[in-house]
């Protein structure tokens, strides 16, 4: 691999090279292929815009690549949790509303 990932040529080298795989290892965090996709994307442009303070041996760029695709799933489940926890308990609060007419006179 070349020192050097500045040209779209390199970098697109490495996305054809390591795209279909980090979206499979994203797979297997989020069981979502459209949202594996995106995240592995997001990690593309990340990775563009972080080259300059990277050291550009292989083995940095792909321990980058994995660990960045680990974390934006790592996070993407954590909001889900967040918004399905939210909605829960939004769920619970209004069927609490519409079924208890004491409790709303004191909401």
């Amino acid at each position: 691999m070349p020192k050097s990932i500045h040209t779209v040529n390199s970098f697109e080298k490495l996305f054809k090279d390591n795209y279909a795989k980090l979206c499979h290892f994203a797979l297997q965090f989020l069981k979502d292929e459209d949202a594996a996709k995106d995240i592995v994307q997001e990690t593309f442009v990340t990775f563009w815009d972080a080259q300059e303070n990277l050291d550009l041996d292989e083995k940095v760029i792909n321990s980058f690549l994995y660990a960045s695709v680990r974390n934006a799933c790592f996070n993407k489940l954590r909001r889900l949790k967040l918004e399905n926890t939210y909605l829960n308990n939004q769920d619970a609060g209004s069927y609490r509303r519409c079924h208890w007419p004491k409790c709303n006179d004191q909401v």
